[in-house]
């Protein structure tokens, strides 16, 4: 391992961060401190698995690095911590588990009898029944599969349990992230509907939701 090759992990996994960050149109002040997280992450699993430890672990280490270094970036320029680590994690993800994560979406809809799949097939059935501000914070809630304890703490936890014990990583421990994705979009709309039920059992109308200013960051 030379300090060339570290250098370009680096700057390939910095370049690729701001390419995924971009998607997002954050301002322009965050995108110096996303190629500096996925730089610094990337480069610190590569040195980790150059030196023998396994991916889970290291991908661990570096998640945790990010997490950390967004946080405190994340106030000096004054933008949300997921702004910055989440274009930054994205790099770490294998080409590979990401070519069979898409075709096991593929085969998730060619297996709707699955129990995960009845799960997101009851959320997506639900929203035509409750009120929109329910199913909008219900999808929006969703979003905490990506949030700093699943991304950077459970998911490589699970797959480094899942590793240990012999398992497949494709099929056992994304269902971690699978079930953290899915439980919010249930429970809330379910309180939704319980919240309609009550309201026309009161005999009184919907609360009309006001209209909230959107603030750009």
């Amino acid at each position: 391992m030379t300090l060339l090759a570290i250098l370009s992990d680096g700057f390939f996994a910095a370049v690729a961060a701001v390419g995924f960050g971009a998607v997002s149109d954050p301002p322009m002040r965050a995108f110096p401190a996303i190629a500096l997280l996925a730089a610094v992450g990337h480069a610190l699993r590569f040195c980790l698995m150059d030196t023998g430890v396994d991916i889970a672990s290291a991908s661990l280490c570096a998640s945790v690095a990010i997490g950390i270094g967004s946080l405190l970036l994340g106030g000096r320029i004054h933008c949300p911590m997921t702004v910055l680590f989440i274009p930054a994690l994205l790099p770490m993800i294998p080409g590979m588990y990401a070519y069979k994560t898409v075709f096991s979406m593929i085969m998730f809809m060619q297996n709707l009898d699955d129990p995960s799949a009845a799960g997101y097939l009851a959320a997506i059935g639900l929203s035509f029944f409750v009120p929109r501000i329910f199913t909008a914070i219900a999808f929006d809630s969703g979003g905490v599969a990506s949030g700093p304890m699943t991304a950077t703490f459970l998911l490589p936890f699970a797959m480094g349990a899942c590793q240990a014990l012999g398992g497949n990583v494709i099929t056992d421990a994304f269902g971690v992230v699978a079930m953290v994705a899915m439980t919010p979009l249930l429970t809330i709309q379910l309180l939704g509907l319980v919240y309609q039920w009550k309201l026309r059992k009161a005999g009184g109308p919907e609360a009309a939701v006001p209209e909230e200013e959107i603030i750009e960051l």
